[in-house]
């Protein structure tokens, strides 16, 4: 039997040290039998897209996203259309994908799914012809991502203190949205 072949897809910014952590996750807690792997670096916005669907044209089993939500977006959207499988390693601020789906934040308990090889398939959505698997949402929703993305620092209390910040002055926008074929108008502080 030909092992499965994984492709880890690692947002740098997850620092040194998780990333130490993923490489001894790995090394002890993946069924090397069962899988061979590599290890890949995004360099850049939108790189892990790129990446993810390189492994796919190679015949990757599965690419995993080691990273936050945005690496998830990333990474699905260079899947679309192939049959290679997302696995999730969550490294991010948020981790809102992974906490949805119930994989563990711990990078050996996600590998022990990894290991069991259950796959399920998954609903797209779309936005700005951007798809997406875990949330999407605009107004004051957008400004605090955008923030907080563009932020130094990391954690709850950066983002709390940027939900903060700007909710005082944030003013709500006239929304026209179809869904459906059937438009709706709306003022909204947040559509998420």
């Amino acid at each position: 039997m030909s092992k499965k072949h994984l492709v880890f897809i690692i947002n740098p910014k997850s620092g040194v040290e998780r990333e130490k952590a993923i490489q001894l996750a790995i090394d002890t807690k993946l069924d090397k039998e069962q899988f061979s792997y590599e290890l890949i670096h995004t360099e850049y916005a939108k790189h892990g897209t790129e990446l993810a669907k390189e492994a796919a044209d190679k015949g990757a089993y599965a690419v995993v996203a080691v990273g936050g939500d945005g690496s998830v977006n990333d990474i699905v959207a260079g899947l679309l259309g192939t049959n290679t499988a997302l696995a999730i390693i969550p490294k991010g601020s948020g981790n809102g994908m992974a906490r949805t789906m119930d994989i563990p934040l711990k990078e050996q308990e996600a590998i022990d799914i990894i290991n069991r090889g259950n796959t399920i398939m998954m609903d797209i959505g779309y936005a700005n012809d951007r798809p997406f698997i875990s949330n999407a949402g605009v107004a004051f929703d957008a400004l605090i991502s955008k923030k907080f993305a563009n932020s130094v620092r990391r954690g709850f209390a950066i983002y709390s203190w940027l939900v903060t910040r700007y909710m005082w002055t944030y003013k709500e926008w006239e929304w026209s949205i179809t869904i459906d074929g059937k438009e709706i108008k709306e003022k909204a502080f947040i559509i998420s």
